[in-house]
């Protein structure tokens, strides 16, 4: 019998702990026909195995882990600009730290994650193009499933990334969010909206995002929707420690957007440059970049929820 699904497993993900949460989900899987469990060894590595597994026929996709494993999977279905398989299925099964990209379609554990994928269906989603030039000048482009962000919040994700979060998740990015925002610098940056006058702003942060959540349940776009063909952009400006601290809980809230500091407005793109080099996080990835564009790519992908 050939290999129907192909599931990527980071063992890493969930502190560790997605291994053997996944031995305990087995017996569940027995709506799956055939699979075959590929575990990832490091970073960028389910890119790799997601593009070999499209590239042997496999059309159904299943990536088990975190929102950063699941970003890596979304990379795998492109070769370049294209497409391996436009008719593949793109699943996944939350056993991450934050798996906020879950949150967004309503799933908030393994068991509803399984009954949605027993059912066999398929919606096609927006998804985000980036191009960046990272630190050394060097042209790269990435695909991202749920958020983008830059500034305070992408050194947020570095330090979690490099954090063992023994807090746990949720506490581990508020208390590295509540240091972040109380020592980051707002920062100069040019926005560019095609069709809309160029700005300019001092934030201490911004997020483009397809999906509503990150940061383990932290609200940056209410309203955003994964089929709308629109990002949805909220920039945080400079604001004093006092009302930072007020509004802190309003992130969780899905009321940030109502606070004076906030700005948002929606779109199919966006470029960005600062004065200085850009803290930058795609789907929790963190790097350093010169200046980055942001193309949404409408109803790109066929996921299975």
């Amino acid at each position: 019998m050939s290999t129907e699904v192909a599931v990527i497993l980071n063992p890493r993900a969930g502190g560790g702990k997605a291994q053997e949460l996944w031995k305990k989900l087995v017996p569940d899987l027995h709506f799956l026909k055939s699979y075959e469990v590929v575990l990832t060894t490091g970073r960028h590595d389910a890119t790799r195995l997601v593009r070999e597994a499209l590239k042997n026929g496999i059309s159904k996709i299943l990536v088990v882990g975190g929102d950063g494993v699941l970003s890596e999977g979304l990379n795998g279905f492109f070769e370049g600009n294209d497409l391996i398989q436009p008719k593949a299925w793109l699943g996944t099964i939350p056993l991450g730290s934050g798996c906020d990209f879950a949150k967004t379609w309503g799933v908030y554990s393994t068991t509803q994650a399984l009954q949605r994928l027993k059912r066999f269906e398929t919606q096609p989603i927006d998804i985000g193009k980036v191009e960046f030039a990272n630190r050394e000048g060097e042209l790269r482009q990435r695909y991202f499933i749920n958020i983008a962000s830059f500034g305070c919040s992408a050194v947020v994700a570095k330090r979690v990334n490099h954090s063992q979060k023994k807090l746990g998740s949720k506490l581990t990015y508020f208390l590295n969010t509540l240091q972040t925002f109380l020592s980051y610098p707002a920062q100069e940056v040019r926005i560019m909206v095609p069709g809309a006058p160029e700005m300019t702003r001092t934030l201490m942060c911004g997020f483009v995002c397809n999906g509503r959540f990150s940061g383990s349940g932290m609200q940056w776009a209410p309203r955003a929707d994964l089929t709308d063909g629109k990002f949805d952009v909220t920039l945080i400006r400079a604001m004093s420690t006092l009302g930072g601290l007020i509004n802190l809980p309003k992130i969780y809230s899905g009321k940030l957007t109502q606070v004076s500091q906030v700005e948002t407005f929606t779109c199919d793109g966006v470029s960005l440059q600062g004065k200085a080099p850009l803290d930058l996080e795609l789907d929790g990835e963190d790097m350093t970049v010169q200046k980055a564009s942001f193309k949404l790519l409408p109803q790109k992908i066929n996921f299975w929820f």
